[in-house]
């Protein structure tokens, strides 16, 4: 009988238990400017809010948990702990314990890429490109990345699909304008049009449901005339102003609205395609259900 590939992460969770007592031998002080960056880290965004309330903790109790590293020329290269490393920094510490390994580049990559899965840091995307780093690097089909990092085939697949849709769609993705959910039913719909109906999700505030709906039938949409636009109107300062009100009210509300000016008075249209739409723009402007 074959011997099973070992998957990563009960590797990674060895790793950190002994690494978990700050007492332990294994573990050193190393200065912080001694550390470099992990070249293979998947995660390419950091939120300032949440590093800064680490950091605050660690001025208060100190890094709990060493971070890894492994040797680099005359200093450090980490493995995982980057938000504590970066965290620990803005604290204003000169050192940081660490566990030291001596490690390849293979496991390394696998090491950062289990570690932000187990804690949920990566989105969609970043966990994409890290499958594809490691596919391309180590030559690692579907199935051998799937047991390498402990998750199911379809998944690696599913995931890998993302890489497919245009780069604008994946930013989407990313920033979480759109989810998972809301990418299956974006491959459905021609190629051209992916990116058009993408934004269209996104600015309306479609729920997933609501985009199946939508992508049988969907098609851009031409610009709408907007005040500025009618022939009625005489045009200059008022027009640019009423603009910009619609823009701004669009904005905060993810759905198109037009402004319909007759001299000093006139109407707001906020458009809505579906009832789940509608009862999302009423949460938006606070109208509550009726008791």
């Amino acid at each position: 009988m074959s011997k099973k590939t070992p998957r990563l992460g009960k590797g990674l969770d060895a790793l950190l238990a002994s690494g978990s007592d700050s007492d332990s031998a294994d573990v050193v002080a190393v200065a912080l400017d001694d550390i470099s960056p992990n070249p293979f880290q998947p995660r390419r965004t950091f939120d300032e809010e949440k590093l800064k309330e680490l950091a605050d903790s660690i001025s208060v109790h100190g890094v709990v948990q060493p971070i890894i590293l492994r040797p680099a020329g005359a200093g450090y290269e980490l493995i995982a702990g980057e938000r504590r490393w970066r965290a620990a920094m803005l604290a204003g510490l000169a050192e940081i314990p660490a566990l030291v390994e001596d490690l390849g580049d293979r496991d390394v990559m696998e090491i950062a890429l289990i570690e932000n899965l187990q804690r949920e840091d990566l989105n969609p995307v970043e966990e994409a490109r890290a499958y594809r780093v490691l596919q391309d690097e180590f030559g690692l089909n579907q199935r051998e990345l799937a047991e390498r990092v402990g998750v199911s085939r379809p998944q690696v697949a599913n995931v890998l699909r993302l890489l497919g849709l245009p780069e604008a769609v994946q930013a989407l993705i990313g920033e979480g304008r759109i989810s998972m959910g809301h990418a299956k039913v974006i491959m459905g719909v021609p190629e051209e049009r992916r990116e058009a109906f993408a934004h269209h999700i996104a600015e309306r505030g479609l729920s997933v449901r609501a985009a199946e709906r939508a992508a049988p039938s969907w098609e851009p949409q031409p610009r709408q005339p907007s005040v500025g636009d009618s022939a009625e109107d005489e045009g200059g300062a008022q027009d640019v102003f009423l603009r910009d009100i619609e823009h701004r009210l669009t904005a905060a509300l993810s759905a198109r609205v037009r402004l319909k000016a007759r001299g000093k008075k006139g109407s707001i249209v906020i458009e809505y395609r579906d009832y789940d739409e509608l009862e999302r723009l009423l949460g938006s402007l606070g109208v509550e259900e009726d008791a």
